[in-house]
């Protein structure tokens, strides 16, 4: 399946789960009947600079293209200019080398390289990840890698608030959303990466929507800190 055109933050539930699951059930748009069935697809997402949500990150193998060019669609010295044209002509020859490189793999005796798990991936990445590799070209899964973490923004901001919670509080007694908010508010210029933090989490210093944000980070490693309840 193709989406095309992404823009904007890209995930939620309902799409992070058809990503990782191989049956679906669920109401047909229109109407009271309800699909039940397998979902064998191929998910496949262009955009430009799209913002995946820290979920969704972890399911995406990334691929990048950048030109030089101000407005590649331009370009004319492509190697394949009918690009489309070219891969209908040749499928089976591109067809054939794709099998090729999985062969290969199969008769050397289906070698492994301590590649790092892909949770809820694993019989992808151990063939076709794994043959990909033994072709001597670069793992995939590192796309993932640099993918989450620049996707993961909240990690991001939850482990300076992490930070500057035990900072204000080396006791550990407990800070409400309300004191950090007061902080803010207080001492600007002393609590303003804490202010950062929270306003990139929230998006602005709102006391209720940073404790809803709390409960759903609850007991989630940050750096090796966590926040609980005291």
């Amino acid at each position: 399946m193709q989406l095309d055109n992404l823009d904007g933050k890209v995930g939620n539930a309902v799409f992070d789960n058809a990503l990782t699951s191989a049956f679906w059930k669920d109401r047909l748009l229109g109407g009271n009947k309800e699909f039940e069935g397998p979902l064998n697809v191929t998910w496949f997402g262009t955009g430009n600079n799209v913002q995946l949500g820290a979920d969704t990150s972890r399911r995406v193998c990334h691929i990048r293209m950048e030109s030089p060019e101000e407005r590649p669609e331009l370009k004319g010295n492509f190697r394949h200019k009918e690009l489309r044209v070219y891969v209908r002509k040749h499928r089976g020859k591109l067809l054939a080398a794709a099998l090729t490189i999985l062969r290969g793999w199969h008769v050397a005796g289906r070698p492994t390289h301590n590649l790092p798990n892909w949770g809820s991936y694993e019989g992808w990445s151990g063939i076709v990840r794994e043959a990909i590799v033994f072709a001597g070209l670069s793992d995939p899964g590192e796309t993932r890698e640099e993918l989450q973490m620049l996707a993961d923004r909240d990690a991001a901001s939850m482990g300076t608030i992490l930070e500057e919670v035990e900072r204000l509080d080396p006791n550990r007694h407990g800070l409400t959303a309300a004191e950090l908010i007061d902080r803010c508010q207080e001492d600007p210029a002393e609590d303003r990466e804490l202010r950062g933090a929270i306003e990139e989490l929230c998006g602005k210093l709102d006391c209720r929507k940073l404790a809803g944000r709390f409960k759903h980070f609850k007991r989630r490693n940050f750096g090796g800190k966590m926040l609980d309840i005291a």
